[in-house]
C-alpha cells in the first residue's frame, strides 16, 4: 500500500472495526511499527507501538498525528469461497483482455508479477535478461528449451549474473 494522509487512514480504520492494522508512520527516521485497531463499541483507536499502548477518542487522535502520513501493511485477505472465485474471474477477464498488466501498473502491486508462460499471478520466481518473469523452473524452460535444470542451478548460483535471477517481490 501507498502512504496515507493520517484522515484517510482512520477512514480505513473504521472501515475494518476490530482488525489490528500494521503500519509505517512518517513521525521519526526511525519508523517503528505502529498498530492500530478502531473500537466500535467505545468510539476510540487503540494506538501500539514500542512497547506504548494509548486509547483516545477521534478528536484526541486527530490533533495529535495531523499531518502525519501512514503506510499500512496489507491486512485484508479473501477467505469466502464465492469472493475468491470471482477474484479468481476477475483476474481470468483481465488476462483474457490484456488488461492485467494494466491493472498491476495502475495499482503499484509491485509485488505482483504474471508468468510469461502459464500467466499466473506470482510473487516470487524467475526474471529473465533483466525483464521476462517465470513462476517456477518449469515454465522458464518451456520457453528456454535450450536450458537445462542443471543450468538453472548454475546461473541461480551465480553472484555476478545481475539478468537471471530467482526472486521474491516485497510490497
Amino acid at each position: 500500500m501507498d502512504w496515507i494522509d493520517f484522515d484517510d487512514f482512520l477512514d480505513m480504520l473504521k472501515r475494518f472495526p476490530g482488525t489490528e492494522i500494521t503500519a509505517r508512520g512518517d513521525l521519526d527516521d526511525r519508523k517503528p511499527i505502529h498498530r492500530w485497531t478502531y473500537l466500535p463499541d467505545k468510539k476510540r483507536y487503540r494506538h501500539r507501538w514500542n512497547g506504548h499502548i494509548e486509547c483516545a477518542q477521534e478528536a484526541t487522535t486527530l490533533h495529535r498525528y495531523h499531518g502525519t502520513q501512514w503506510n499500512p501493511v496489507p491486512f485484508y485477505h479473501i477467505t469466502d469461497p464465492k469472493q475468491q472465485q470471482l477474484a479468481i474471474r476477475l483476474v481470468e477477464q483481465l488476462t483474457m483482455t490484456g488488461y492485467l498488466d494494466d491493472a498491476i501498473n495502475n495499482c503499484r502491486a509491485a509485488f505482483v508479477r504474471q508468468c510469461g508462460h502459464c500467466h499466473k499471478l506470482m510473487d516470487e520466481g524467475w526474471i529473465y535478461m533483466g525483464c521476462d518473469t517465470f513462476c517456477s523452473d518449469e515454465c522458464f524452460l518451456a520457453v528456454e528449451p535450450d536450458l537445462t535444470p542443471e543450468d538453472l542451478r548454475e546461473i541461480d548460483q551465480d553472484d555476478m549474473n545481475l539478468e537471471t535471477y530467482w526472486t521474491e517481490w516485497e510490497e
